[in-house]
């Protein structure tokens, strides 16, 4: 997949805005998590549309252990992402049933990467959690 290519107008613009005056690490790093969820959504949904509401149905998907990165950190960037980008698709209108089970998954997955990061005791930075991320958001 293209990295200048456009996915949906919506889940470009989030992380259009979210890159914004954010250094080059930062937005390699972003663009990276948007390439990955949305080749993640594809082999899920092919040829589907990704519009807000199939955004929420897969976000459980999307932040099971086998879809998250190998690293901690990557993987706490990607379950905060895919937080961040539910909220989003909320917002642009998702049935609230499917959105609290979205919900729940990631605050599982959080949880998951957390437990992770606690197994490996010779990694003091898996360990840590920023603080902008021990909030729900």
């Amino acid at each position: 997949m293209d990295p200048d290519e456009p996915i949906a107008p919506w889940f470009d613009a989030a992380f259009e805005q979210w890159s914004h005056e954010r250094s080059a690490a930062l937005r390699r790093r972003l663009g990276s998590t948007r390439l990955r969820l949305a080749a993640l959504i594809e082999d899920d949904q092919p040829g589907a549309t990704l519009t807000p509401d199939l955004f929420i149905d897969c976000a459980s998907m999307l932040v099971l252990e086998a879809n998250l990165p190998r690293s901690t950190s990557a993987a706490r960037a990607h379950v905060g992402t895919v937080a961040r980008l539910v909220e989003v698709a909320a917002a642009a209108g998702g049935g609230p049933d499917v959105l609290e089970h979205a919900r729940q998954e990631v605050l599982a997955a959080r949880a998951g990467v957390q437990a992770r990061a606690e197994q490996r005791p010779d990694d003091p930075w898996a360990r840590r959690i920023p603080r902008r991320l021990l909030h729900d958001h």
